[in-house]
């Protein structure tokens, strides 16, 4: 390997007047041609004897006299200054380097100063070894074990394909993987021979100034294993490696966010600095005989104190988590003022069970008690529906109608037009007599489809029959939509998990508390649109006054309704169990000029949507900051006791039943089912324009 002699001059200081290095000493080395700027930092550190991570370096050289002097940061500044050297190789000392010594930590002045570097800095020691600070990530047999965990920001993603040199995803490297020592156990790989290359491919990756490279595979396997960096050894001095794209990402991963066991055993600390900075908040781990992990629930003082201003409805789901470990992620939210998602607790099982989803309303009862007339809606799972008879036997049950529906499409293939139609009115009507017309238009196109809805119970999907006040929540979309918001989260370790949910909750509560303080009217925004939309309708109809409360609205096909508004209901149940003015209630407003305002719910209001997110929601700052107390720092988690499945991790949800989904469009000729790469339908030339010319 070529290199260029470089003259270091340290321990002295810079003259600007005369242009030159006064004083200290200077050393002459071998600067590889295919240097980094990590590599040479680690170079210089050790023929200067500058040992630890409590200094750092500063490196420059002069050009010409009187100019300033260059400043070495990066790999190109590294690239540069070698191909300046080779063009006056004979003039030695020319283009000398200077050190500069600083007292600041290498970690953060690595980030101020080389930005997205190349490679991950290893530090050495003097005599060309590793530093005791790396060793300690590096156990008896050679293996890397991952640096401590890191909460990253939870507002950026893993970019983590443009760290690497990527090649043709097939290549394999053939160069030798060791050259600075021949004894070196981790060994050689053998020239580009077929003799020699089988059918084997190796992977490796570069950390500082080592080359990592995992067990050799199998031509035909396509995809690493998560673990393979992991288990991979270690090689002196680095030489430019390739590796497939994918195995990349998986390598990466493990080493910016740290192991998924050892991110368990940084949840009590987590917790402790969370309930610290957010007094009254509840979170809550539990281990088995064996102190593994086993519960986790959480839910914020934020959240309890605005629960009180929404209204008492509250939707549960849960939804897997793509990690090593895998588990469940149950969530269970609220409406705001505003109809937006308010989560309200948080809790990680190992599974969707009669004993994790009774443990998971435990815990919730305890945080936030119970409410009059509460209301929970959550789908067909039925460990949801035993947990709820046990912890909330006064609260009324719901099913989501959209799930009903999608069992009833997989069940049915007719239910498709008119049956859709009838079901959709069945379950959304707030009449008794609107309901029955609908469920007898359903036994004549299909008795058997009649009947299962019968067995399903309509106290607990139909609005009519509903034995609480579901305030037209006849869904679970928003922790449907919760859950595909934070897909992504869900693929991160349990620690990275449960600090983006509070980073989340606590960028949500800023911006929603601004946006009610921007708010001109009495009600929330949807609410208001709406209630102009009554308003609207109501114009239509004729209020004939009985005395000063109650009147009959005749509306246009005839039909009479009663309104009173002393009691504030109507004979169409929209206004008694929506608690918003129904567009018979707005005509009898508009009749005696009195405000519509006044009888709405005040969980309608942007006073309740405001103080729903009164409450602030604190940053606990880096994990090296955390000051945590010794029966904390005591108490042991490890990863649970599962075992991970054969082949490939499953990253894409599975479809609840009857989901449709868009079929892939091509992009050439915009037929379905297929892509531009398969796509062998004939497409039309495009034309080209022509011009006229004047002559």
């Amino acid at each position: 390997m070529d290199a260029v002699c470089v003259f270091v001059n340290y321990n002295g200081q810079w003259d600007g007047t005369s242009s030159s290095y006064v004083g200290g000493e200077m050393k002459g080395i071998l600067v590889p041609d295919n240097s980094t700027y990590v590599g040479l930092v680690e170079l210089v550190r050790s023929v200067i004897g500058i040992r630890g991570t409590d200094k750092n370096i500063v490196m420059r050289y002069g050009v010409e006299p009187g100019l300033p002097l260059v400043r070495i940061q990066c790999d190109a500044d590294v690239k540069f200054y070698i191909q300046l050297k080779k063009k006056d190789v004979y003039v030695l000392s020319k283009f000398p380097v200077t050190i500069d010594v600083l007292d600041e930590s290498a970690a953060e002045a690595m980030l101020a100063e080389v930005g997205a570097s190349n490679h991950i800095d290893v530090q050495r020691s003097r005599d060309g070894g590793q530093s005791d600070e790396t060793m300690q990530h590096v156990n008896d047999s050679n293996t890397i074990i991952p640096p401590p965990l890191q909460f990253p920001s939870p507002t950026v993603g893993l970019n983590l394909h443009n760290e690497y040199e990527i090649e043709k995803q097939d290549e394999v490297m053939h160069n030798d993987l060791c050259t600075a020592n021949d004894d070196c156990n981790a060994g050689k790989m053998h020239d580009a021979d077929d003799s020699h290359r089988s059918n084997e491919k190796s992977i490796a990756a570069s950390i500082g100034g080592h080359s990592i490279v995992n067990n050799t595979r199998s031509e035909n396997d396509r995809v690493s294993s998560s673990d393979s960096l992991s288990d991979g050894v270690i090689v002196a001095d680095y030489t430019p490696v390739t590796m497939r794209i994918n195995c990349i990402f998986e390598n990466k991963k493990l080493l910016l966010r740290g192991d998924d066991a050892e991110s368990y055993k940084v949840l009590p600390a987590w917790a402790e600095m969370v309930m610290r900075k957010n007094s009254a908040s509840n979170i809550q781990i539990e281990t088995d005989s064996e102190n593994c992990f086993k519960y986790f629930y959480m839910c914020l003082a934020a959240s309890k104190h605005g629960w009180p201003y929404c209204r008492p409805v509250i939707v549960v789901d849960g939804s897997a988590l793509k990690a090593r470990f895998g588990g469940m992620l149950l969530t269970a939210c609220r409406h705001d003022a505003n109809g937006s998602i308010f989560p309200l607790a948080f809790g990680i099982v190992p599974s969707e069970s009669n004993e994790s989803w009774k443990w998971f309303f435990e815990k919730l009862r305890d945080s936030i008690g119970t409410r009059e007339s509460l209301a929970i809606v959550a789908d067909r799972h039925k460990g949801i529906e035993y947990a709820v008879n046990h912890v909330y036997p006064d609260a009324a049950f719901g099913i989501c109608v959209q799930h009903l529906a999608a069992n009833l499409k997989t069940r049915y293939k007719d239910f498709k037009g008119p049956l859709k139609t009838y079901f959709d009115g069945a379950s959304r009507s707030y009449l008794l007599s609107e309901f029955h017309r609908h469920m007898e238009s359903i036994r004549g196109l299909n008795p058997d489809m009649h009947r299962y809805l019968v067995e399903a119970d309509p106290t607990k999907w139909s609005r009519a029959y509903f034995n609480g006040r579901r305030y037209a929540i006849m869904t679970i979309n928003i922790a449907e939509s919760f859950n595909n918001m934070d897909r992504k989260a869900r693929l991160m370790p349990v620690g990275f998990l449960v600090e983006w949910l509070r980073a989340l909750l606590q960028r949500w509560f800023v911006e929603r508390r601004e946006e009610a303080l921007k708010i001109t009217y009495k009600l929330a925004p949807k609410t208001e649109k709406l209630i102009r939309t009554h308003f609207s309708v109501g114009l239509s109809v004729t209020p004939r006054p009985a005395d000063q409360f109650e009147y009959a609205v005749t509306s246009n096909d005839g039909q009479i309704w009663i309104v009173d508004m002393s009691e504030r209901i109507c004979t169409c149940r929209r206004f008694q169990v929506d608690q918003i003015p129904c567009p018979h209630a707005m005509a009898v407003c508009n009749y005696r000029r009195i405000d519509p305002y006044n009888y709405c719910s005040n969980y309608y209001t942007k006073d309740y949507l405001y103080s729903c997110y009164a409450d602030v929601v604190h940053p606990i700052g880096s994990a090296e900051a955390w000051d945590v107390s010794e029966e904390v720092s005591l108490q042991i988690v490890n990863p649970p006791t599962t075992k991970r499945g054969l082949g490939r991790p499953r990253v894409r949800r599975i479809p609840s039943q009857g989901e449709e989904h868009e079929p892939i469009r091509c992009g050439r000729c915009n037929g379905y089912r297929h892509n531009r790469q398969t796509c062998t339908n004939s497409v039309p030339l495009r034309k080209r324009p022509t011009t006229r010319t004047d002559t």
